[in-house]
């Protein structure tokens, strides 16, 4: 373009035309004014995290579930048997508990069969399904600290079991407490009959050596005396110990020594 005449101006060219703001004529613009930012679009929440068996469980948007604890132990008894206990926890079920007994054969030539709590098959194999609930007001209402409600069901056995459980822990002196227990239970077959079952047993727990010895007894209906039993077990390293019990059973006495851990996560 060619130079303009002396003493004329050059007319400036139309500037682009201002973003049109879309809130009514009444309402002042904010940002314009230089107060505020410009909305920023909101993130979006990220994909859920697959679920995947045997890892940490994931629930819709990546966070992990909570709340729930499982604990196993294992104890081996001398004729290489051994019994397996499997269980869970809710936490917001407060004092509530479920879980699996499962007994496993011994390998082919021990002979020397040993009484477990989870009765087992011929073929030396058994398991039982378990649940407890704590009661709640046990400690107002009566001379106990705790109280529970137990249910067990036994299919070798063909049997059900429903009872109650009271206890009591005070310490004697530092590093050592006891602790008195009272259990009712009536069991149920699958013939129909049922029999009452009590057992009263006392413990003490040594902390500083971990050791613990109970003793207890035990009455059914039928039965003419009770039947006594001690055991005492110590612990060897970490989740592991031994255990060595003798209970009569009204005819022999069970002499009997295990060794077990337990592992909590």
């Amino acid at each position: 373009m060619g130079a303009l005449p002396a003493g004329v101006a050059r007319a400036q060219e139309p500037a682009a035309p201002a973003a049109q703001s879309t809130l009514p004529s009444w309402v002042p613009d904010w940002i314009a004014m230089g107060f505020g930012e410009e909305p920023q679009a909101e993130p979006q929440p990220p994909e859920p995290e697959p679920y995947f068996l045997n890892s940490t469980p994931s629930v819709p948007g990546g966070s992990q579930a909570q709340g729930m604890t499982t604990r196993v132990s294992r104890t081996v008894n001398k004729d290489g048997s051994s019994a397996v206990t499997a269980a869970g926890a809710v936490r917001e079920w407060r004092g509530a508990e479920f879980g699996v007994d499962m007994a496993l054969a011994a390998r082919q030539g021990n002979a020397v069969p040993v009484q477990s709590a989870v009765t087992a098959s011929q073929d030396g194999a058994g398991a039982a399904a378990w649940a407890r609930a704590q009661i709640p007001g046990v400690a107002n209402l009566t001379g106990w600290d705790k109280g529970s409600v137990d249910v067990r069901v036994d299919p070798v056995q063909e049997q059900g079991r429903l009872g109650t459980t009271f206890s009591r822990e005070f310490a004697v002196t530092e590093g050592v407490k006891a602790r008195v227990s009272d259990s009712y239970t009536v069991v149920s077959g699958s013939d129909g009959t049922q029999q009452w079952e009590t057992g009263k047993s006392v413990s003490v727990d040594l902390q500083a050596t971990g050791t613990s010895v109970s003793v207890g007894t035990g009455n059914r209906s039928g039965d003419a005396s009770w039947q006594p039993s001690v055991s005492a077990s110590q612990q060897i390293v970490g989740p592991l110990s031994v255990t060595t019990s003798v209970a009569d059973n009204g005819d022999t006495l069970n002499k009997s020594i295990t060794a077990g851990f337990r592992r909590t996560w």
